[in-house]
């Protein structure tokens, strides 16, 4: 099964060549987008209290 062993070696090579080109260019092309942000005041406070303060 030596034939398994090199296919497999090979897989392993490209896997790991593959993920070194194209992983570390890809934080340098992100940018903000402003579409991802809230619009202010969309936030709001949430309270939590355990159930026998809330009557429930």
């Amino acid at each position: 099964m030596t034939g398994a062993h090199d296919v497999l070696n090979i897989v392993f090579v490209l896997v790991v060549l593959f993920t070194l080109v194209q992983g570390p260019p890809h934080p340098a092309r992100r940018r903000p987008t402003p579409a991802l942000d809230p619009p202010p005041g969309a936030l709001c406070d949430v309270q939590v209290e355990p159930p026998d303060v809330l009557d429930a």
